[in-house]
């Protein structure tokens, strides 16, 4: 929680009115949410912000543009301590060594560009979505998405649908692809059997039906 009182007292002495909020952008770490965290986030008017999960790499400052030239710069430094003959990277040394990458990847020119690089300051959206790689940005309005079928709602109409994405499969540019194939297979023979057990059924209670002799 010291980091956290760390931020509330930078950040309090920047405010223009004492009752304006703050936003606290965290990576998503179940070790940083717990219930003192909120309810000293609620007191002290602080608004903590998980980012989405699998996205640090793309939105957190410190891996869009400050863990590489750290590494880089501490390289430059391990590179240089073995061109004067010492082969073994000590406490001592390595303590030195980082302390210098340190200061030259944490810059103020960095740190600036590490928030613009992840879209958060300024907040720019495309900086993050333009990497994605199945989104394209587009000036004019949004596409209509084509019409989802209905969902099949017995037995014969998802045998129907399994035969059908078995012949689009065929004709597809992924006809190679023997996962999706095995789940389409599956979903046929899922509708043949439990075609199978309604007609058994059907039957048996059709002779129940029947009059007895």
């Amino acid at each position: 929680m010291e980091w956290l009182k760390h931020f509330d007292a930078i950040t309090k002495t920047r405010l223009h009115v004492p009752a304006q909020y703050r936003l606290l952008i965290l990576d998503g770490c179940e070790i940083h949410i717990h219930i003192a965290l909120v309810e000293y986030c609620i007191n002290a008017r602080i608004v903590p912000y998980c980012l989405p999960a699998h996205s640090t790499h793309l939105l957190q400052p410190l891996e869009v543009g400050l863990y590489s030239p750290l590494q880089k710069y501490y390289g430059q430094q391990v590179d240089k301590l073995i061109r004067y003959g010492r082969i073994a990277v000590t406490k001592g040394n390595f303590l030195r060594m980082l302390v210098q990458a340190w200061l030259k990847t944490f810059a103020k020119e960095n740190i600036l560009s590490a928030w613009r690089g992840s879209g958060l300051i300024p907040p720019n959206a495309r900086v993050v979505l333009t990497q994605l790689p199945s989104y394209r940005v587009s000036e004019g309005p949004a596409p209509t998405p084509p019409p989802m079928p209905p969902t099949p709602f017995n037995s014969a109409a998802l045998l129907h649908r399994a035969r059908q994405a078995k012949l689009l499969l065929k004709k597809s540019r992924n006809s190679h692809d023997t996962e999706l194939a095995e789940f389409i297979d599956s979903l046929e023979r899922f509708a043949i059997n439990k075609d199978k057990d309604l007609q058994l059924e059907r039957d048996i209670n059709q002779k129940w039906q029947e009059p007895r002799l």
